[in-house]
């Protein structure tokens, strides 16, 4: 069993992996990319994982925290941008990353 402790950050919601081992995941605080190497799980740059912070308003009466829903990828094919798409339920709009 492998896991990332992300001190301070909460995870809602639902992930999307690709077909390289990337885990993406919306936190509390962050749109993140971990990455699974086939023996261990990291979040470190070094490893290609990533995080880039969001805009969002605290509602308290929404059921995440956050941004409420799970990332989509769209355009992995081999010759696609690739790209990971945040829409939010408690901020009007989405965020690209």
């Amino acid at each position: 069993m492998q896991y990332i402790l992300l001190e301070g950050e909460a995870v809602d919601n639902s992930i999307s992996v690709d077909d390289q081992g990337g885990i993406y995941l919306v936190t509390s605080k962050y749109m993140r990319k971990v990455v699974w190497d086939g023996k261990k799980l990291s979040d470190k740059e070094a490893d290609g994982a990533w995080k880039s912070e969001y805009d969002y308003v605290s509602n308290p009466k929404a059921m995440s925290r956050g941004a409420g829903n799970t990332p989509t990828l769209m355009g992995f094919g081999p010759d696609d941008d690739k790209l990971v798409i945040l829409a939010s339920d408690v901020v009007p709009g989405a965020r690209y990353f």
